[in-house]
């Protein structure tokens, strides 16, 4: 607006993208391409929350829960305990002992009933990072077993 093009008026929504074109948006800033290229190997990976949900098994470009902005609102600060995520994971999967409702695809996890994004999305520390981040691969994940390319 201030350079005097007015052509395109218009705030570009990323809430009307599919979840493939939603995570490649998000992956402009979150490290997507370097991921995919190879240029971040490894546990570098992580730093690209779009790349590693796209490796999940449960990842479905078809289904909007797949997307960035189901579990995160771009317009507020991001929730750090685990625990927030709960409801956003109980959408496709069961809780045991719960009837399952329309949508709920995923099986019960048998370990716990809480704190799914703690267990199934750990936080990776990364070399020469200060922080560490919670890797968007969801998945089983084993004690000791490498870190999953």
């Amino acid at each position: 607006m201030h350079a005097g093009k007015l052509q395109d008026t218009q705030i570009f929504d990323p809430a009307r993208l599919n979840p493939t074109q939603q995570a490649e948006f998000c992956g402009t800033c979150h490290y997507l391409q370097e991921a995919r290229s190879g240029v971040r190997k490894g546990v570098q990976t992580v730093l690209s929350p779009s790349y590693r949900l796209m490796q999940s098994r449960c990842w479905s470009a078809d289904d909007r829960r797949s997307e960035c902005t189901f579990c995160h609102d771009p317009h507020h600060p991001t929730p750090r305990q685990t625990t927030f995520y709960d409801s956003k994971c109980l959408s496709c999967h069961v809780s045991a002992g719960v009837a399952t409702s329309a949508g709920q695809t995923g099986k019960a996890c048998p370990v716990e009933k809480q704190d799914c994004a703690g267990c199934h999305m750990p936080a990776v520390s990364v070399p020469g990072a200060r922080a560490s981040y919670s890797d968007h691969r969801i998945r089983i994940v084993h004690a000791g077993a490498p870190y999953p390319e």
